[in-house]
């Protein structure tokens, strides 16, 4: 966890055991790029251990590769966390029926980053499971992050109580996609989530065994729940997480009796009253010297730093690590966003908070400094609340659809709808499957004439808020 020297790749994730084939994946994830999805069944398939990046320059193994193994790939993604495309391909439109967006039923956002994968024996048909637990999305990023990976094979008509949650999380997908799913999926789904129910998956080596991880799954129905509390009481604890709250730190430090270290960003410190943070021993930020080099950065404008949610708290003689995707905020305790974390336990002489934090800490972490924060430009918070109020207005409900005919000899791409943007705020639109600056503003319908291979129904938005300030602007 969090070693500076080790990397993996989101492809080993989906990569098969000696002898076994990859015959379904399911992915959950905040955003997508779908450059990155694009790139991975070709990297599966392959077993390349080079960048994907690298094997989208090599369309016909692509093309093969996505017909192979496309069908076997269902990504379940925020309806908003859908990135922007840095390349324009037609290959894109292969992508529309693997990918569904989903809203949180409780006004949050859809937020876990959970993979699921099923592996047959090409000799005997026999299956493995695997679960990975992640704190990464599926993008470029080149953020710290954590990761749970585990296999188990099914046993049994008995539905295990520590794996019930993986099944509660599949079930519900269809009900909250946006689009809807096939009934194949949705079919698929129900299969493999009575599957994950009837399988232990065993916690990592070291730690115990016996029982199995225990998945949490928060913020899943329609009814908002209580604050999640990880723990009750503590020695000694930590908690890393690129995004706090005030109050959710409180609920973390107040039960631990002895040494609290947090490792946060130093915008997010710096943003919080410094008598909160003085409740804690020790406060670290990553080190400047993690920061990558020029060329080092996948794709432009890629986040780096730190992402990984983690939290450690010892208790007795044994402590238990939680890693998933839920950051230390409301959103994510109270319920409002769907999360997934999962808890292991272990003795604290062998997977302390003390092995984890030397050597690596001194690696990856320097003590946290205030910094001076800017002065507050009310006119830039109104923007943004501006363009964030248009952003759900697009995200609405029938509020846009993508209509395609043709006459014959060409087709047309249109964009019908009615929005109402919020005053001061321009958009423009345009099908990923082209480049951005052939961007329209959105005058509804608003309509394209494309060769059939660049149809798709994903759409690209760009947001500007004007006024008496400085223009901002966003994309969606």
């Amino acid at each position: 966890m969090l070693a500076p020297d080790t990397r993996t790749l989101a492809v080993d994730l989906l990569k098969p055991p000696k002898g076994f084939s990859l015959k379904q994946a399911v992915l959950t994830t905040y955003s997508l790029d779908l450059e990155a999805l694009l790139g991975l069944p070709l990297a599966v398939l392959a077993h390349a251990d080079g960048d994907v990046r690298d094997l989208l320059e090599e369309p016909l193994r692509l093309l093969e590769a996505l017909r192979e193994t496309g069908e076997r790939i269902d990504v379940f993604v925020d309806e908003g966390g859908i990135a922007i495309p840095h390349s324009q391909r037609a290959l894109y439109a292969v992508l529309e029926t693997c990918v569904h967006p989903v809203r949180a039923p409780n006004g949050g956002v859809f937020h876990p980053k959970v993979w699921f994968a099923r592996f047959v024996d090409e000799k005997d048909a026999s299956s493995v499971l695997r679960v990975a637990v992640l704190s990464r999305n599926l993008t470029f990023d080149r953020s710290w992050d954590v990761a749970l990976v585990s296999e188990g094979v099914t046993s049994g008509r008995q539905r295990k109580k520590q794996s019930r949650a993986l099944g509660d999380l599949l079930r519900a997908l269809p009900a909250l996609a946006t689009q809807g799913v096939s009934e194949d999926v949705s079919a698929m789904l129900a299969v493999l989530a009575d599957e994950l129910e009837r399988t232990v998956f065993p916690a990592p080596e070291g730690f115990d065994l016996n029982d199995g991880i225990n998945f949490e799954v928060l913020g899943l129905d329609g009814t908002k729940r209580g604050l999640w509390q990880p723990f009750e009481d503590g020695k000694r604890l930590i908690a890393v997480a690129p995004f706090l709250t005030q109050s959710v730190l409180g609920v973390l430090r107040e039960p631990v009796v002895g040494e609290a270290t947090l490792i946060s960003r130093q915008e997010t410190l710096d943003a919080l009253p410094l008598e909160v943070l003085e409740k804690w021993t020790s406060t670290y930020v990553l080190s400047d010297a993690l920061d990558p080099e020029p060329d080092d950065a996948v794709v432009s404008g890629s986040p780096v730093g730190l992402h990984a949610k983690l939290i450690g708290v010892e208790h007795g003689w044994d402590v238990t690590w939680f890693v998933g995707s839920a950051n230390l905020t409301n959103a994510a305790f109270y319920g409002h966003n769907v999360e997934m974390m999962a808890p292991v336990k272990g003795r604290r002489s062998r997977n302390g908070i003390e092995s984890f934090m030397a050597p690596e800490l001194d690696k990856l972490c320097q003590p946290y400094l205030r910094a001076q924060m800017p002065a507050v430009d009310a006119k830039l918070i109104e923007a943004r609340e501006r363009l964030e109020a248009a952003r759900r207005g697009l995200l609405r409900d029938g509020a846009l659809k993508v209509v395609c005919a043709s006459d014959g000899e060409s087709w047309s791409w249109t964009l019908a709808g009615l929005v109402k943007l919020p005053p001061g705020v321009e958009a423009d639109v345009w099908p990923i499957s082209v480049g951005e600056d052939k961007a329209c503003a959105m005058v509804l319908p608003v309509i394209w004439h494309l060769p059939v291979e660049r149809l798709t129904v994903f759409v690209a938005c760009r947001l500007c808020a004007r006024g008496t300030g400085p223009t901002m602007c966003g994309w969606c």
